[in-house]
């Protein structure tokens, strides 16, 4: 709603139970429109390869293979975290001199 708009709404005879509605109307709105959503982060061990799977199973009904690729894709999430693991680990230890 712009400004005039507002102003106009504003500007009419209306009761307050009126106006508390579109009060809360309009800060609904505008903290939807401003607030980002929140868990959208992805993980830092996603790779394109996961990406690919993720599309895969999303276009694959439910069967066999479906199953398969679920399968798949937990067993290269699970590679990609203990990738990512090892990697923090090892750049830990040569940041504070442990090797």
């Amino acid at each position: 709603m712009s400004n005039a708009q507002c102003n106009k709404r504003l500007k009419e005879k209306l009761n307050v139970h009126m106006r508390e509605r579109l009060l809360t109307s309009a800060i609904r709105i505008a903290t939807a429109a401003a607030v980002p959503r929140g868990g959208q982060d992805t993980t830092p061990f996603w790779t394109p390869e996961l990406d690919e799977i993720e599309e895969k199973i999303h276009n694959c009904k439910h069967s066999v293979s479906r199953d398969r690729l679920v399968a798949r894709r937990r067993e290269m999430l699970k590679q990609a975290s203990h990738k990512r693991w090892k990697t923090l680990c090892n750049n830990m230890a040569v940041a504070y001199g442990c090797c």
